[in-house]
């Protein structure tokens, strides 16, 4: 801490640093203001070298939340120990310089309290620091390497200032260990600003004068303990009254106007009755009639609103009642993220990895010989979208995926007001209910969804942050969220008397506002989620009597989670209609150029023309967002449409798959054949048909594939064979008629556009089919083809036997039904990865189609055997000749 030589024309100002970070805290003072203490804080961007975003290109001209929710701790550290001398104090707290992942917050309350404390506005110092939790589970000093941390605010052993959240639920004796930690550690800090003030001795004195004892007599006193002994149930508006009724007798007891009331008329009246609650209380009876560790009545209903609203619901505890609504949406409604000091615009992170294959970075001989002009463009069109954000809207660095509003409208009070949007109020609460929820919500990979809950607040009696994370909480569970636990949140306060101090669980506005804390916790049954301590005692309140409270809320905590599953028992299983769908498909991350396509065209071609988002920000997987409900699927568009495309675009072809194909040319040995709009595969002509006399054509092969075949033609085609070594893809119409013809493939509905057949009617098919060939041959001559050669047609026999028993089974061994479509796809790439190899190769042997029992000049490439085709030679035929191969 250092002073002196900056803002000389101000009260005071005090530059405060810690390593590279610098905060400036310069304070005002105009005496004859009565606007209650003020604390602002801004963040520069050229603290962190940054040079800020906005079209000006000037710094925030408002402040944003992180900056509201700086001053707000800054404000609730300092002020309970301003008492009546903050009024017409403002404050202002301008970060200068900073380290990454630093904020500079505790640094600002430790500077502005230092200069509080010169100028005698506070009488002791207030000290922060913040106590983080590591990966491994143990504490330090700072905010460690996990997002787990807590802010504390306070000194003597007291604490007047809470703020805690994390990435996941923490178990409760863990954040009590916390807490420990950060008052233990609060008195170091104040010692720094002692000796501060012992070097620079103030030059101006403020004090508070000494307030006057109350003149209440035994009959003031007797009405104040009654007006706050309320019967049980009692509404706000009977309480409110009866406190009518005894503000207009004090102020007549004590010669008081009070429709003229002056700041200090009124500080005298909120004293009275703030004794007048403390006195009930302590005589056991609370303002509205419970026990001190008693909740509200409690209401729960989920849905709240109709099913065009994603997930809805109600919750109450008496008089506090809250509306909560979650909206699901694809990545691009995520928030981007504008703290300047957390990430930089300019990142290795988004460097784009071009192997420079030995030459200078950015020489045009880097690139090799296979890289194309369109690989180029694709990795720069990849490079500019990572840069601005849109290829990664799930990426926690640059963008929020899961946020929550809170509005507090003037008629939850029963007040008219005119002012519209969010207040600093609402912008902490919101905070807070939201560190609340996140750490339950699944990732990214579990729901791909982008998650906006919203809290309105329809009566506020006490405590609406915490109605706000038990509404939240149902309205997720409604929208069909997987939550990984349910939270709750509930309030307690204070009332201190003569040093004793007794907690109230579940507080109205009437013990908040009179009271000495509003200590809110929130977590699941076990552990907790976010903290924040609001505090009016001028020192804080004892450490003891905060893990005591913590004890208390967890038994309110549990009584409310067993009302909400008494609602709703868990999560609906699925997103409601209304709610827009989505699909995954995964694919080889290699293959992403494909589904990119150059300059990022063939994504954009597939979200026009289906109504779609793509998201590829996941490696290896492209999400597909579409409108749910009805219009998704109008005129052929939709999710499920889109889904089909990039499983063309990118997915690999499959043996027992069926593919739609488009004819490209006709050759001697029969066809090529585009499938999957990109991979091009084999036709044989002995694959066409089963017709005998189809297969009869004075032209040999060729004529008969030109006689069946037509380029252009589009035909649906069974996969029978996937080199995937070098790339061959064989097909099979002759092998799809069979099983169309058996009548055991059928097509489940026209929307699933899947296929299934049942394996034991396809063998069952082949079985008959080989009974009644066999039929046939003996009413011809008994050997089969009536020529008279049975010697040599037992040797076509086991020829066509064998190439029999070669044939595609179009599911797996198991005597289930097996749904062919793209699904099928991921099934056999987790079967690759998990089970192993050689038993994968012998359960698909019956896939393979033998070509050594094909016709030589029917060959694919001219191999007329298995063995010279995996050596990529030619081999001999039968009769001893060679074929020529191509290799």
């Amino acid at each position: 801490l250092s002073t002196g030589y900056l803002s000389p024309l101000s009260l005071a100002t005090i530059t405060s640093t810690s390593s590279n970070t610098l905060v400036n805290n310069h304070i005002c003072r105009d005496a004859k203001s009565t606007s209650p203490l003020t604390i602002n804080y801004v963040n520069r961007h050229a603290a962190n070298g940054r040079i800020p975003g906005a079209v000006t290109r000037r710094d925030f001209a408002r402040s944003d939340d992180n900056e509201i929710l700086a001053a707000r701790v800054v404000d609730r550290c300092v002020r309970p120990a301003t008492s009546t001398l903050g009024k017409g104090v403002e404050v202002t707290c301008t970060v200068q310089a900073v380290d990454a992942g630093s904020d500079g917050i505790t640094l600002a309350v430790n500077g502005v309290s230092a200069g509080l404390w010169s100028q005698g506005i506070i009488s002791r110092g207030v000290g922060c620091v913040e106590v983080g939790l590591n990966a491994d589970g143990t504490l330090c000093s700072g905010k460690g390497d996990s997002e787990t941390f807590m802010t504390v605010g306070g000194g003597n052993g007291k604490v007047t200032m809470i703020e805690f959240g994390g990435s996941e639920p923490i178990a409760e004796d863990k954040v009590k260990e916390m807490l420990t930690m950060a008052v233990d550690a609060l008195e170091p800090a104040i010692e720094t600003q002692r000796a501060l003030l012992d070097k620079v001795p103030s030059t101006t004195s403020i004090s508070d004068p000494p307030s006057p004892p109350l003149p209440l007599t035994p009959e003031l006193i007797a009405f104040g303990r009654s007006v706050y002994r309320g019967e049980k149930g009692e509404n706000k508006a009977t309480r409110g009254k009866r406190e009518a009724e005894y503000r207009a007798l004090l102020a007549e007891k004590l010669g008081l106007s009070e429709e003229e009331a002056s700041d200090e008329d009124n500080e005298t009246l909120y004293k009275a009755l703030k004794i007048s609650l403390k006195d009930a209380v302590f005589d056991g009876q609370r303002a509205d009639g419970r026990g001190t560790d008693e909740l509200r009545d409690l209401l729960a209903c989920a849905p709240a609103l109709p099913d065009v609203v994603h997930g809805s619901a109600v919750f109450g505890r008496g008089e506090t009642q809250v509306l909560s609504t979650v909206t699901l949406g694809p990545p691009h409604d995520a928030i981007r993220i504008r703290d300047p000091y957390k990430h930089s615009r300019i990142s290795s992170k988004y460097a784009v990895d071009i192997e420079a294959n030995g030459y200078p970075v950015g020489s045009l001989r880097s690139i090799g010989p296979k890289e194309s002009e369109d690989m180029m463009d694709l990795k720069k069109w990849e490079a500019e979208q990572m840069l601005v954000g849109q290829g990664g809207a799930f990426d926690k660095e640059e963008y929020k995926r899961s946020f929550l509003h809170y509005d507090f409208p003037s008629y939850s009070v029963g007040e008219v007001d005119g002012r519209t949007g969010p207040n600093r109020r609402s912008v902490g609460h919101g905070n807070l209910a939201e560190k609340a929820i996140l750490p339950i919500l699944p990732s990214a990979s579990e729901f791909p969804y982008v998650v906006r809950m919203t809290s309105e607040v329809t009566s506020s009696n006490g405590s609406s942050s915490m109605a706000t994370v038990c509404g939240t909480m149902l309205a997720l569970m409604d929208a069909g969220v997987p939550v990984k636990e349910e939270v709750a949140g509930i309030s307690v306060g204070l009332v201190e008397k003569d040093g004793e101090f007794l907690p109230l669980l579940d507080i109205i506005g009437t013990e908040d506002h009179y009271g000495e804390m509003d200590f809110k916790i929130a977590g699941t049954r076990e552990k907790i989620t976010a903290i924040q301590l609001d505090c009016k005692l001028k020192e804080g309140v004892p450490l003891d009597v905060l893990l005591g409270a913590m004890d208390l809320a967890k038994t309110g905590r549990n009584q409310i989670i067993d009302t909400m599953k008494a609602e709703l028992d868990g999560p609906r299983n699925d997103v409601k209609s209304s709610a827009p769908r989505v699909e995954v498909v995964r694919f080889d991350p290699a293959r992403k150029k494909d589904l990119v396509g150059p300059g990022g065209i063939v994504m954009t071609q597939i979200e026009t023309h289906y109504g779609v988002v793509l998201d590829l920000s996941q490696e290896g997987q492209c999400l597909i967002y579409g409108e749910g409900g009805e219009h998704s699927y109008e005129s052929g568009r939709g999710v499920k449409e889109a889904r089909n495309a990039v499983n063309e675009l990118v997915g690999d072809v499959e043996v027992g798959g069926i593919y739609e194909g488009v004819i490209l040319d006709v050759k001697d040995f029969g066809a090529t054949v585009e499938i999957l709009r990109n991979k091009e595969a084999i036709l044989h002509v002995s694959e066409l048909t089963d017709d005998p006399e189809a297969l009869k054509h004075p032209e040999g092969n060729k004529g008969v594939a030109e006689s069946l075949l037509a380029i252009g033609m589009k035909i649906d085609l069974l996969c029978t064979e996937v080199d995937k070594v070098r790339g061959h893809i064989k097909m099979s119409r002759k092998q799809l008629a069979r099983l169309r013809s058996s009548g055991k493939m059928w097509m489940e509905n026209d929307s699933e556009e899947e296929e299934a057949v049942h394996v034991e009617d396809v063998e069952d098919a082949e079985d008959d089919n080989g009974e009644e060939e066999e039929e046939e041959d003996e009413e011809t001559d008994g050997d089969g083809d009536g020529d008279g050669d049975e010697e040599n047609d037992e040797e076509e026999d086991e020829e066509q036997n064998e190439k029999e028993d070669g044939k595609v089974n179009t599911a797996s061994t198991a005597d289930t039904t097996v749904y062919i479509d793209h699904e099928m796809i991921r099934a056999r790439e987790w079967a690759i990865a998990n089970i192993d190899q050689s038993t994968l190769k012998k359960e698909t042997k019956d896939f393979q189609v033998p070509e050594s029992k094909l016709d030589s000049s029917k060959t694919q490439h001219g191999y007329n055997d298995d063995n010279s085709r995996k050596a990529g030679k030619k081999g001999p035929d039968k009769k001893g000749g060679d074929k020529k191969g191509d290799g």
